[in-house]
């Protein structure tokens, strides 16, 4: 697992050891700690992405803070309860994440697991751009599950 080690400069170095939730919550602060933590988050090309409150956001490392994600235009809000799993696809955003749906008379459930692929752009310092390339319905699942995390291989 990931996670960035402060270091005394003030700046930030992913590292690939172990997690701490001391700098979770130090980097993150303690409402979204716990959404970092569960894997809703991927680095590509040393800017962290991260899945949270319904939305795709970074991180601002020039002064410490979250941004959303600008454009996404086509890319159907995260339900509130949604397990929201990111990758680094190439330089590109792969999200996966889950909506249950009702069906037959409404006491039954099944879930929809949707992946979309997001191109980036950086315009300046401060501005994130993404494209949704693509997004669809993976597969349908009526039994329970845990998505645990996504992993794109590249040939």
């Amino acid at each position: 697992m990931r996670c960035l080690l402060p270091l005394k400069d003030g700046s930030y170095r992913m590292s690939s050891t172990w997690w701490l939730s001391e700098i979770c919550v130090h980097i993150l602060g303690p409402r979204l700690s716990g959404h970092m933590c569960s894997h809703s988050y991927c680095e590509i090309e040393n800017v962290l992405y991260f899945a949270a409150h319904r939305a795709l956001m970074w991180y601002d490392f020039q002064v410490k803070n979250w941004r959303d994600l600008k454009g996404l235009v086509g890319l159907p809000k995260f339900p509130p309860l949604a397990q929201i799993r990111l990758a680094d696809y190439g330089g590109k955003i792969v999200a996966m994440w889950d909506v249950n749906v009702s069906y037959g008379n409404g006491s039954s459930y099944k879930t929809r697991i949707w992946c979309a692929e997001i191109s980036l752009e950086r315009l300046n310092s401060c501005e994130i751009w993404g494209k949704v390339e693509w997004v669809d319905i993976m597969h349908t699942i009526l039994d329970s599950f845990i998505l645990v995390k996504v992993i794109a291989a590249t040939v």
